[in-house]
């Protein structure tokens, strides 16, 4: 018998919420800090794609900072220091 796109959706749903719970456990090990940790991994693979290390995931182009987040300008200007940093260590400079 056919699933019904309804049975599907709840199926990946609860597959997506499983894998959250399995990331937070592993950083939850890393102690008092797990949420730190998370935000550096996170925004490491933010610059990483940025700095085009990683390929887009589809179509979507990220062409500045700006487009990503909203913060002050000093985390604005931290992120397009680590980005240019990223793009001469990618470069070799």
């Amino acid at each position: 018998m056919a699933q019904s796109g309804q049975q599907r959706g709840a199926q990946k749903a609860a597959s997506h919420a499983q894998d959250r719970r399995r990331c937070v456990a592993v950083f939850r090990k890393i102690g008092a800090s797990y949420q730190a940790e998370i935000n550096s991994v996170l925004r490491a693979f933010m610059l990483a794609r940025l700095a085009e290390i990683l390929g887009p995931r589809d179509e979507t182009q990220i062409e500045t900072p700006d487009e990503v987040t909203s913060g002050t300008i000093e985390i604005e200007a931290n992120m397009v220091r680590d980005l240019e940093n990223f793009r001469k260590m990618r470069l070799g400079l």
